[in-house]
């Protein structure tokens, strides 16, 4: 896998994020917080003062998929949106170059045929239970192994070999070397506690907790 490949693949597994940013950018203000179109000068004024409450509103190309599952979370421009207020990641590229979230570093062995992730400490899921390797490991052999846009990402990685030696290290083992592997784990790897079995109501450590979903359902 070289950089080139991974940015090939960023580019048409991210282009879903990227038509929900452009969505976000050019149409969150188009809805008031009671349904209604504010006036222009409401939505381009940005010297206007801030206000608290309400209701906001969002329309973005395409369609959900029909499920919640966080193994079809990348989707869609709308369904990757959602997921990420519900699950956090392990890294995401910034300037072509892994920005860690969940994890709090990646680091290769001397030939690329291991990588060690360091879990970043203090994390908690939504129920409480706290964040550990063996869920950053469970996560990664679950989307591994399902038809998500995460597998073939993965497809380097050894889930049998890989361990989770302490709460806080997971060692990935690699299938034969890749000294690029950071940048495919930094690409919508979303963790979920170990043991889950429904993925349609995955628990995650984002900042929110969905309460209700509605298929198809149109905003504004």
């Amino acid at each position: 896998m070289t950089p080139d490949q991974i940015t090939r693949r960023s580019i048409l597994r991210g282009a879903g994020a990227g038509i929900g940013a452009a969505a976000v950018a050019g149409l969150l203000a188009a809805c008031g917080s009671d349904g209604t179109r504010p006036p222009l000068a409401a939505v381009t004024d940005a010297s206007a003062a801030p206000r608290k409450g309400g209701r906001l509103r969002a329309a973005f190309a395409g369609s959900a998929a029909e499920s919640t599952s966080v193994l079809q979370a990348t989707g869609s421009a709308i369904d990757y949106v959602r997921a990420r207020l519900i699950w956090d990641t392990l890294g995401e590229i910034e300037n072509s170059r892994p920005a860690w979230r969940l994890a709090e570093s990646v680091e290769p062995s001397a030939d690329a045929t291991r990588w060690t992730v360091r879990v970043r400490d203090g994390v908690t899921f939504s129920d409480g239970r706290k964040l550990t390797a063996e869920d950053v490991l469970f996560s990664l052999r679950t989307l591994a192994a399902n038809p998500t846009t995460q597998s073939g990402l993965l497809s380097a990685l050894d889930p049998a070999a890989s361990t989770a030696p302490d709460p806080r290290t997971a060692v990935l083992a690699l299938k034969s070397p890749d000294g690029f592997f950071d940048l495919a784990l930094a690409q919508s790897m979303f963790v979920f506690p170990a043991g889950t079995a429904d993925f349609e109501h995955a628990v995650g450590s984002g900042p929110f907790v969905p309460k209700s979903w509605s298929r198809a359902r149109a905003a504004c």
